[in-house]
């Protein structure tokens, strides 16, 4: 439930594009200067382990968005099946034992965070089964009550005060504004007539504009020469990829 996103729609009807970003934003009150190491030189661990990496979250304001403005099915129904999986249960997967596993000691460090994802110290075993009853709670208040039951409230204030403990500045966590706006991205001659589409967040622009090239000019000898389906089939094995190539720049 932290975090954020993007989305893309096209509308069946009119065939029109709209984006919607809601990526997770940084505290009001914090500085460029609470990055720096006592060196003075940027120290880019602060920005990923600890209350200085946690920004206000996005993704459940900008999914309810999605669900108000464009979907089909109440807001409960959709949640419900999280609930269940977070109650019941679910076999954990090679992958996701592997990642637990070579994060081991990272996660010992932060008890409520052990009490999840080790057992008796030690990640499971893939095939085994992880449970997040206090998350299951959550989600059936999500269901009921949408989004304020995350940035109001009890868990808005438990949020707050993890974070401020771990060196965070987050004081007050309240609804996001989260901003609609149309955008597209263009590259007809390029890729063989084809029109790529997308957001026009920065990652999003950007790297899909450098990602639809790469993939012209390494399917054929030239993007102009690149043949659509497999262009097609190319992009959405990577788009997947798009935001850590970004931050592999």
């Amino acid at each position: 439930l932290g975090g954020g996103g993007f989305a893309l729609i096209r509308l069946a009807e009119s065939g029109e594009y709209r984006a919607l970003d809601f990526r997770e934003t940084a505290p009001r009150a914090l500085e460029p200067s609470a990055f720096l190491g006592e060196d003075g030189k940027p120290d880019i661990r602060r920005s990923l382990v600890g209350g200085l990496a946690v920004g206000v979250p996005g993704t459940v304001h900008g999914l309810y968005t999605l669900q108000r403005e464009h979907g089909r099915l109440r807001w409960r129904p959709i949640v419900r099946p999280a609930e269940r999986l977070a109650r019941d249960g679910f076999a954990v997967p090679h992958y996701l034992a592997a990642q637990l596993a070579r994060n081991r000691d990272g996660i010992a460090a932060h008890p409520a965070a052990a009490e999840i994802f080790l057992v008796d110290g030690e990640p499971p075993r893939a095939g085994s089964t992880l449970r997040q009853r206090d998350l299951a709670r959550l989600l059936k208040a999500l269901g009921r009550k949408g989004p304020a039951a995350v940035y109001e409230g009890p868990y808005a204030e438990a949020l707050v005060s993890h974070v401020v403990e771990s060196g965070g500045v987050i004081s007050v966590v309240a609804t996001i504004a989260v901003g609609q706006r149309e955008a597209r991205v263009e590259i007809g001659d390029r890729l063989s007539g084809l029109t790529v589409t997308g957001g026009d967040h920065n990652v999003e622009r950007r790297v899909g504009r450098e990602q639809a090239e790469q993939l012209g000019a390494g399917v054929a000898g030239s993007p102009d020469d690149a043949d659509p389906i497999r262009l097609r089939g190319l992009w959405r094995s990577r788009i997947g990829h798009c935001e850590n190539i970004q931050r592999g720049r």
